[in-house]
């Protein structure tokens, strides 16, 4: 007979079948959960200082509250209406009670979860007196305590994807049981209580009788759900055996040890405990710069502390390569264990993968470098648990381990656990967004410096969340990198304003380049040396001649058309820039009917998997060491303007913010090559609308809310007024004038009227994602949430187009239904053939959103290796090469 203060023992923790896998005792399973987080801890000095520097204590008590709580992460588990999920693994466990079974009725609606919390406080409310009385004047003695008490075992009670709500006492009761069952297992919570106590706090020379210290509370959530994750593998990905069932009775002390050897080693196998081998600076890691040019030489001036980071410099000036040796130094510096790289778009965020790839070897000592949407070569080695997602029950209950394999199925997830991750923005949005697991997301920047890239390019609302990234960030201790060539005085204010710095000294007349470093204490700036100002004052300066050319529908009319297809055809590579995807579409059908030469299309509106193909073909022909065509035109959408090394001899632009202009700007004659004749000098056409017409341009450049007329109006007057432009210089002067906030004497009355109303949108949309991001309700972290919730602008819907055949759906091209698909497998695959689109679609017929949040989108082929879909209003055209389009019938008004 077991003694009571060894009730604990009759308690299963993780349950296979009864007649394969048998069952592993719960106070085993937290402490397989307890030996991963002791081993990472004891294996990183950075999570050893975070714990530090936010308690307020020595390491050795910090690690003991960590090990602490974590161990109590299932103190849910320990109660007949969790145990009785397994019935007969609770009757093996207590074949000496001769009692009737309950029914498993009283376990669906148990969350084990949030009812840790609910037990923590019940069962210790005599002890601390944190329990308001029955009478409204009885004020509990323990109040405070249980403040202290809450963010920790919120966090570690959160490891299923959402932490339970803050409250001066929890609500609701469990779902109602047999009394001398709850006895039974109140019994056991305080036996196991009092025994981690023992093992944990008491060698710290801690006891529950002390308060605990202050904890960031999305931190720990995010360490125990990994450190839980990894302590559910009972194989690694080789099938070897890890944390295997144990259901014998072992002294505590004697288990806990013997598993950390395994935990060590499941920590090496999952890729999360490479080293830092770099001394960081230009010389270090980039060893092929002889000569660091522009912001290079800045490097190593930047003081290594914790603080938020803004470099400005040209296109193509070498800002990549700046950030990435100054987030080297502050690897080496132990101030960061990896790096998450963010980056407007897909496309670019391919393309940067190819760059960190070069230098990932020179950084780590055994790297995995992620993509958020991958490459199959750069899969993380992260615990391979997809075989549990097969095994995956709904709601709250899926196990660790399917957890793991569900989250991490959609492989944009593994960038926070790699050392080096590379993701759209919106993957790192998240981690201020209400989905489940942002807490995941939380931890891996945290540990991370947080790189973003082209930080200009965003909205409002974007900028809103992008706000409580960087104040987690500086909460954390942690680092961020802001680049862009282009940023406005209004937006640098706002972005250092995140960092809760005291005095902003940002000025228009500020020089550029310019790298500012906010820290705790001050705002630094730093310029360029003498000598490297004295070597660009000699360099000749890049000028760039802008013709305008005015249209109805600011598309290339008659005789720009006859000019790209005559440039292409005398062997020149045009690159054609459309704000709208319908406008690229569009042309580069009227193009492709009138000239032999090939003409590529280049937008956001495929299939990922297909996206991907468009992208390497552009990269392959255009890109640094592409084997350019002799002649050729690619017409595109912004997808081109931001962080790809491409390089055109002549452009065609619509006209778009003075910012963005730039940047398009940025991808003519980047490099320095031989030129057709008749093209030696960069040269751009600008299409300009009549009488303000802007039209659907201006909305796309507002917020989804209300247009922004003036940025186009201003940048209209820009290139009416400047035959050429000539950078560096054109940068800060420019950018500043269009985005200044007073009036300029002739502007349009219109212009003014709507950019009232466009700035009061902004203003909201600002507000919105704050108050968004405080919401506790969690929606699933699944890309359709990702799309809806970190875009306040067109694109809004996630469509995945299928064929729907008599054994069910199947994807476009392929012959297996997806209901047939392991879930792992399924989440991937349907993550690389979702497709954006306008949120204004809905309207034409489209099918309602799923519960997943995915439009399934039933299409028939067209005859001519495409599909389509027909409503009464429109029809949807898809095809590998030319992406989605609409077209509205003509009884359509």
């Amino acid at each position: 007979m077991i003694p009571p203060r060894e009730t604990f023992y009759r308690y299963w923790g993780k349950a296979g079948t009864e007649v394969n896998n048998g069952y592993h005792l719960l106070v085993y399973h937290c402490l397989d959960v307890a030996a991963v987080a002791k081993c990472w801890l004891e294996a990183s000095s950075l999570l050893r200082n975070r714990y530090a520097m936010m308690t307020g204590l020595s390491l050795a008590q910090a690690k003991a509250w960590a090990l602490f709580f974590i161990t109590i992460h299932d103190l849910g588990k320990f109660d007949i209406r969790f145990q009785i999920k397994a019935p007969w693994a609770w009757k093996h466990l207590h074949s000496q009670w001769h009692a009737t079974i309950p029914d498993t009725a009283i376990s669906h609606h148990y969350w084990h979860g949030e009812y840790a919390v609910y037990w923590v406080f019940e069962d210790l409310a005599e002890r601390f007196d944190w329990k308001a009385g029955e009478e409204f004047w009885e004020e509990p003695t323990g109040k405070d305590r249980w403040s202290a008490w809450q963010p920790w075992i919120r966090a570690v009670a959160g490891h299923h994807g959402i932490e339970p709500p803050a409250a001066a006492q929890p609500e609701g009761n469990p779902p109602l049981a047999d009394p001398g069952f709850l006895q039974h297992d109140r019994v056991a919570r305080l036996a196991f209580i009092r025994e981690m106590e023992n093992l944990f706090l008491k060698p710290a020379g801690l006891t529950l009788d002390d308060i605990p210290p202050p904890i960031d509370l999305e931190f720990l959530a995010g360490f125990c759900s990994v450190c839980d994750w990894l302590g559910s593998s009972t194989e690694n990905h080789q099938d070897k055996p890890r944390f295997t069932y144990h259901a014998s009775k072992t002294p505590l002390q004697d288990y806990l040890s013997a598993r950390c050897e395994i935990a060590d080693t499941v920590l090496r196998e999952s890729g999360l405990l490479a080293k830092s081998i770099t001394s960081g600076g230009m010389h270090a890691v980039f060893p092929q710069f002889e000569h660091p040019h522009q912001v290079q030489t800045l490097v190593d001036e930047i003081p290594l502390e914790h603080g938020l980071t803004v470099i400005e410099a040209p296109t193509g000036s070498g800002k990549t390569e700046a950030a990435l040796a100054y987030a080297a130094r502050l690897l080496a510096a132990g101030q960061a264990e990896s790096v998450v790289f963010a980056l407007p778009t897909q496309a670019t965020a391919d393309a940067m993968l190819d760059r960190l790839t070069a230098v990932a070897e020179r950084l780590f000592d055994d790297t995995d470098v992620v993509l958020a949407h991958g490459k199959s070569r750069f899969n993380p080695r992260f615990i391979d648990l997809k075989k549990a997602a097969s095994r995956a029950r709904g709601g709250p209950e899926i196990e660790a381990g399917t957890q793991c394999a569900l989250w991490l199925a959609q492989s944009r997830k593994r960038v926070f656990l790699g050392q080096i991750g590379v993701c759209t923005v919106d993957q790192a949005l998240v981690s201020a967004l209400p989905v489940r697991h942002r807490f995941v997301r939380g931890f891996g920047l945290g540990k991370s410096v947080l790189i973003i890239d082209e930080v200009h390019a965003y909205d409002a609302y974007m900028y809103g969340l992008l706000d409580r990234v960087l104040k987690h960030q500086k909460a954390m201790k942690s680092s961020a990198i802001l680049l862009s060539a282009t940023l406005p005085l209004p937006l640098r204010r706002a972005l250092l304003s995140s960092w809760d710095i005291e005095h902003n000294p940002l000025d228009t007349e500020d020089a550029y380049p310019l790298i500012t470093q906010a820290t705790a204490s001050d705002v630094h700036l730093f310029l360029l040396p003498q000598s490297e100002q004295e070597r660009l004052a000699k360099q000749p300066a890049r000028s760039v001649k802008l013709e305008c050319a005015e249209t109805p529908d600011m598309l290339p009319d008659e005789a720009v058309e006859r000019a790209i297809i005559d440039a292409a055809e005398k062997g020149a590579n045009v690159a054609i820039i459309c704000n709208l995807v319908a406008d690229a579409q569009q042309l580069a059908r009227q193009l492709a009917g009138r000239t032999d030469r090939e003409v590529t299309l280049f937008h956001s509106r495929y299939r990922f998997k297909d996206r991907q193909k468009i992208q390497q073909v552009v990269m392959s022909r255009w890109g640094k060491e592409g084997e350019r065509p002799q002649g050729g035109i690619l017409v595109s959408t912004q997808v081109i303007e931001q962080s790809l090394d491409l390089d055109f001899d002549w452009m065609i632009t619509q006209l778009c913010p003075i910012d963005l202009l730039f940047q398009r700007l940025g991808r003519l004659q980047r490099h320095d090559r031989m030129r057709p004749i008749g093209f030696e000098e960069p040269s751009c056409i600008v299409l300009l609308p009549e009488a303000c017409r802007y039209e659907l341009h201006k909305l796309i450049y507002g917020n989804g809310k209300a247009p922004n007329s003036r940025v186009l109006w201003r940048t209209e007057q820009v290139v009416r007024n400047h035959p050429a432009l000539r950078f560096p210089e054109a940068y800060r002067p420019l950018i500043e004038a269009v985005y200044e906030e007073a009036p300029w004497t002739d502007e349009p009355e219109k212009i003014i009227d709507e950019f009232e109303e466009y700035w009061q949108a902004q203003y909201a949309s600002r507000l919105n994602a704050h108050l968004i991001s405080n919401i506790e309700n969690a929606w699933n972290d699944d890309d359709s949430h990702v799309s809806l919730l970190t875009r306040d602008g067109e694109m809004s819907l996630n469509i995945v187009p299928v064929r729907q055949t008599p054994v069910g759906r199947c994807f476009l091209d392929e012959e297996r239904p997806i209901q047939q698909l392991e879930d792992w497998e399924k989440a991937e695959r349907i993550m690389f053939s979702t497709l954006p689109a306008p949120s204004s679609w809905q309207r034409l017929g489209l099918p309602d959103a799923e519960t997943d949040g995915l439009i399934w989108l039933p299409m028939e082929t067209d005859g001519n290796g495409g599909w389509i879909f027909r409503t009464q209003k429109a029809r949807f055209h898809y095809s590998a090469d030319k992406g989605m389009r609409m077209e509205r019938n003509e009884s359509t008004d």
